[in-house]
């Protein structure tokens, strides 16, 4: 559910934004490699100010503008797949972030730092999950409306084919 939650307004929203590239997991992965190049480099050094190659620096710098750019691209995203973009207070953008905030917390129960929480009953993953299926459903229905449409025009294009052969 996390990942159709995450996909979904690329998917399925008209002026969805991509993400950034590189992405802030990207470049929190490079992190290790980079520091490595720098064995010198104390980050808990205890003093006011930490100088930091600028190698370093760089990678840092653009860590944080690729996760201010991801941070405020779920909301618009949101809001572009929900309200076509034209309202990102819209009541329903607090349903999508309460149930993809939902399925992000339980996606890795290895990652469960208290251990004791209990696991969520089947009505609250329902009510999580309904969420979601109700934007599928409100998105595809014009589409499915449509197909039905052409269906019956072409069966009817056809049963006049059929009573009516070429000469």
């Amino acid at each position: 559910m996390r990942e159709l939650i995450n996909g979904l307004p690329a998917a399925m929203a008209a002026n969805a934004v991509p993400r950034p590239k590189p992405s802030s997991s990207s470049l929190v992965a490079r992190l290790p490699d980079v520091l490595s190049g720098h064995p010198q480099l104390d980050l808990r050094a205890q003093q006011a100010m930490v100088p930091v190659p600028a190698e370093v620096a760089a990678v840092i710098a653009d860590l944080v503008e690729a996760a201010v750019k991801e941070r405020g691209l779920n909301v618009v995203n949101a809001a572009a797949l929900l309200t076509d973009g034209t309202d990102p207070a819209h009541p329903l953008i607090g349903q999508w972030k309460a149930a993809q905030g939902f399925f992000l917390e339980w996606a890795h129960l290895d990652r469960n730092s208290d251990g004791g929480r209990e696991l969520p009953s089947d009505s609250e993953i329902t009510a999580h999950i309904r969420v979601v299926e109700d934007v599928i459903e409100v998105r595809t229905s014009l589409f499915f409306t449509n197909l039905s449409a052409v269906e019956d025009i072409l069966a009817l294009a056809n049963a006049q084919e059929e009573g009516h052969p070429h000469e």
